[in-house]
């Protein structure tokens, strides 16, 4: 027999366990598989006798329907479509990053041919309600049209094209903030009317940190530790970044300052994540929120950080193409060109509005001698 009698129970610290020994109290389920599919049901009952009569019943319904599909055409539930998908009958060790659990967690005794596409767009909204289209795309759709795709090879579900989230495949437009839109959105998210302190100061530090160093957020926000922020040197260590290499970058006075206090009332381990947030969402979210908040339409923390930082140094730094390139730790040339051609009428970077003394870039020392020569 492909299925077992179990009895839900509780231990002592309130998990439920299930076992096939009976228990006072305890209540009856139907687990096991037959013909790649997962069944875990409830048989409604605590009472030995009927359990077993119930249990009897539905186990040979469901030999007796799995049968007359057979006969039919392929057939599997999600759970089934994920063995597949991995190859696998341990398919939690091949999804690190819990995007397929979420679905399995939801679907998985769901039958692939049942689902339509108005269950798959409400199970994206369900489980990211606050996403755009690219994270629902990412996080939702991507993951389950694999595991589908993975069951119409094996013949165990029918043909069929499904529709994406609109805008998921747009380009997001580019757009670095200026000194107002800054001020605006640190000022949203440091907002601690409906939020602690120590959150607020977290939002304004991590958003000062991406637009003043210029690093990218993975690196900047999830990446970063405190045993790698020096407050003696005003330095900040990135041992990891997307290029692989290694980069110091040294602190502006504010952002040390607006650091030093947010560590102070965190009162964290050397070896603590600086901001706690595991992966990039977390600040995407911050800012999107900030964003909406502060009646902003644009901004990503893309656009706060490397757009503005380069962007800030092309024009209050002066610097060119090769010091721009090691200043931001860019890979290549091309990718330090899509900086170099923008209209001077949308380019206010600097953060002076903040704190202008801190912030002020020294005139590079050429400029400054051809100004004062034209002056004389």
């Amino acid at each position: 027999m492909p299925f077992k009698l179990l009895w839900e129970s509780r231990t002592e610290a309130g998990k439920r366990k299930y076992s096939s020994d009976w228990s006072s109290g305890a209540r009856a389920y139907l687990r096991g598989n037959y013909a790649g599919h997962a069944y875990f049901e409830s048989l409604e009952t605590g009472d030995r006798k009927l359990a077993q009569i119930n249990f009897t019943k539905r186990a040979a319904e469901i030999v007796t329907e799995t049968e007359a599909r057979k006969r039919n055409k392929g057939r599997c539930n999600f759970a089934y479509a994920v063995t597949l998908y991995f190859g696998t009958s341990k398919p939690e060790e091949r999804d690190p990053t819990g995007r397929i659990s979420k679905i399995f967690d939801k679907w998985g005794t769901k039958f692939l041919d049942e689902i339509s596409q108005v269950d798959l767009n409400n199970l994206a909204v369900e489980l990211h309600p606050n996403a755009g289209p690219k994270t629902l795309n990412r996080e939702v759709f991507t993951p389950f049209i694999a595991v589908y795709n993975a069951a119409v090879d094996d013949n165990r579900a029918p043909q069929k094209r499904w529709k994406r989230p609109d805008g998921c495949y747009k380009k997001a437009k580019t757009v670095a903030p200026g000194d107002a839109d800054i001020n605006k959105l640190i000022a949203a998210a440091s907002d601690i009317d409906g939020r602690n302190e120590l959150k607020a100061l977290r939002n304004r530090a991590a958003i000062l940190t991406i637009t003043l160093t210029g690093e990218r957020t993975t690196a900047a926000t999830v990446k970063l530790r405190w045993c790698d922020i020096d407050f003696t040197e005003n330095t900040i260590y990135f041992p990891e970044t997307k290029n692989g290499k290694e980069r110091l970058v040294l602190m502006p006075p504010l952002l040390a300052r607006t650091l030093a206090t947010y560590k102070e009332a965190a009162n964290p381990k050397p070896d603590d994540i600086v901001f706690g947030w595991k992966t990039r969402f977390g600040i995407s979210q911050m800012i999107q929120h900030a964003r909406k908040k502060a009646g902003l339409t644009h901004y990503r923390p893309h656009d706060i950080g490397r757009h503005g930082f380069a962007r800030r140094m092309l024009r209050k730094g002066g610097l060119k193409r090769p010091q721009l390139k090691r200043a931001g730790n860019w890979e290549s040339d091309a990718a330090v060109e899509r900086y170099e051609h923008f209209e001077l009428d949308e380019i206010d970077f600097a953060v002076r509005d903040i704190d202008t003394s801190e912030l002020e870039v020294v005139e590079p020392r050429n400029k400054r001698r051809n100004r004062e020569n034209g002056a004389s």
